[in-house]
């Protein structure tokens, strides 16, 4: 039997932070691989203020007994407070 596939996104302020989370990612074996859509416009409430901004999306592919795994990494390793997983 075959372990079900997961798909996971992510925004990210930037390029650099995308390319840095999608590289550490896929070399620890915690993706299969990494999308980088670079710009996507995000509209969000931040302490109670609705917000604008650009960010990048990352399209993050893996199977679905690492997903717990993948998260908290991504957790460990994103630039914000409350990353979007």
């Amino acid at each position: 039997m075959t372990t079900p596939l997961r798909i996971v996104f992510v925004t990210v302020p930037d390029r650099e932070a995308a390319t840095t989370i999608a590289r550490r990612l896929v070399e620890e074996r915690l993706a299969a691989c990494v999308n980088i859509v670079p710009e996507i416009q995000s509209i969000f409430r931040w302490n109670g203020t609705v917000t604008e901004e650009a960010e990048v999306l990352l399209k993050i592919k893996t199977l679905d007994d690492r997903t717990s795994e993948l998260e908290a990494r991504i957790v460990e390793l994103h630039p914000y407070t409350t990353p979007e997983v």
